[in-house]
């Protein structure tokens, strides 16, 4: 196991910065004060830790975590290289924990980006029913439905959405149970 990086902490060992994590929390109510994530590329893979950071990065983006302390960490298991990234959720400034809404389906959006951007094959379920989402734009657009039009569909609730933060999400398998519940027009 090599510690890659302590970034955010006052002490320079990865026990001595859980420890910190663990103190700064004690000052909140939050119970789950660290977020962790690991990184498993597949088998055959030759993964630079460029990748690996530039990965990581991503995952702090998306879920919210820019600027919390952080440690990664690399190691090897039956001779493939893994990384781990452990960040502290709480905002020593303000005392509070960051939100982690959605986080897992954050993290599925930034390891299918992944897959395909290194042409690895994905696992059985990784495209499940769940992934294929519509923005509210594309949705318009393919079933030819004005703006308004959609929101009054999605208040009488016959269109089903998700948030994703602040987006607006229609499941694929969602949008065609609505369109197959249009009458004909002949009818």
């Amino acid at each position: 196991m090599t510690v890659h990086e302590l970034r955010g902490f006052v002490s320079n060992d990865l026990d001595g910065a859980f420890q910190e994590a663990y103190a700064v929390s004690r000052g909140t109510k939050c119970k789950q004060f660290l977020f962790s994530l690991s990184l498993n590329p597949p088998a055959d893979a030759n993964v630079s830790t460029d990748d690996f950071e530039r990965a990581i990065g991503q995952c702090e983006k998306d879920l919210g975590l820019t600027g919390q302390p952080r440690a990664i960490i690399f190691h090897e298991k039956e001779g493939r290289r893994h990384a781990h990234a452990v960040w502290s959720r709480i905002d020593p400034e303000t005392m509070t924990a960051r939100q982690m809404s959605f986080h897992k389906m954050k993290l599925q959006a930034v390891s299918r980006e992944l897959y395909r951007e290194h042409g690895w094959r994905m696992g059985i379920g990784m495209e499940s029913e769940m992934t294929q989402l519509l923005t509210v734009q594309e949705f318009k657009d393919r079933y030819s439905i004005s703006h308004s039009a959609f929101y009054r569909e999605v208040a009488a609730k016959r269109i089903p959405i998700r948030k994703i933060g602040r987006s607006t999400r229609i499941a694929v398998a969602d949008a065609e149970a609505w369109a197959a519940s249009l009458p004909n027009s002949t009818d």
